[in-house]
């Protein structure tokens, strides 16, 4: 099983983790990792747990097998979320951690995500968009993943600014059913209060990458980290959307950026 939830990139030691995003969206990652492995080696989790927990746990049993510790978390979107819980769980294994494209952590920004990429369809775009996500609510697993996926790759164009075009679909597994179980999870911890209480309690560096173009608000992460007077790294990148390492503007300045964290 163990097996099956990790790709390993470039040669020993692993001492960088890659958390994908979603949460469903294993696989994600795998061209950034591609890169990143060709100069130092990293595991790209593909977390199939359907709780926080079991996806906690997925991480651990990986870093126990494969990891020179401490490791470097580098977390996409959901990811970064997941990473730190995991160094809530495991301080002692976590180096630092790396979010990249996070989610807002206070639930007073959610609105304006749907906001920005509501402004930015078309009619034509909303409607096709509306279609798949009646599709994804079908009985049929197969079904549901297939618009689930689609109606992913409508939203990751909606949140790209202007990126190079990586079909690496053939790398990747999107699961409906644990985005369910998962992101309802991931959302009440947000709303509860329970997300930022984690961020408190994180005891590495955090570094924040984002883009510009992202509808995720990087106030969102940025405004109450402050407010807890964390000491944080922010990058802030120019006409860059939620994927910076497919970005054409963003994408030589987001590598060198993780190549100095890895490294330093």
């Amino acid at each position: 099983m163990m097996a099956n939830c990790y790709r390993s990139h470039g040669e020993k030691p692993f001492h960088v983790l890659a958390i994908h995003g979603g949460p469903g969206a294993s696989g994600s990652l795998y061209d950034l990792c591609e890169k990143i492995g060709k100069e130092t080696g990293i595991v790209e989790l593909l977390n199939q747990g359907e709780s926080i927990e079991a996806q906690i746990n997925e991480i651990h049993k990986v870093v126990n097998a494969l990891a020179d510790q401490p490791v470097i978390l580098i977390g996409h979107s959901w990811g970064a979320w997941l990473s730190i819980y995991y160094e809530n769980a495991h301080p002692q294994v976590v180096k630092k951690i790396i979010l990249v494209s996070s989610g807002p952590f206070d639930q007073d920004y959610v609105n304006h995500i749907e906001q920005t990429r509501n402004n930015r369809m078309s009619r034509k775009t909303k409607e096709k968009l509306s279609e798949h996500f009646v599709k994804i609510n079908e009985m049929d697993e197969t079904i549901a993943n297939e618009h689930f996926a689609k109606a992913g790759q409508i939203i990751s164009s909606l949140d790209s600014f202007d990126v190079y075009q990586e079909d690496i679909s053939e790398k990747t597994n999107i699961d409906m059913n644990i985005y369910r179980k998962v992101w309802s999870e991931a959302a009440q911890r947000r709303k509860s209060g329970q997300l930022i209480e984690a961020v408190k309690k994180v005891k590495c560096p955090i570094t924040v990458i984002h883009g510009d173009h992202d509808p995720h608000p990087l106030e969102g992460i940025k405004k109450p980290l402050e407010r807890e007077g964390l000491d944080v790294e922010v990058f802030l990148l120019s006409k860059c959307g939620h994927y910076p390492w497919r970005e054409k503007n963003a994408k030589e300045t987001f590598y060198k950026i993780i190549e100095n964290l890895i490294n330093n």
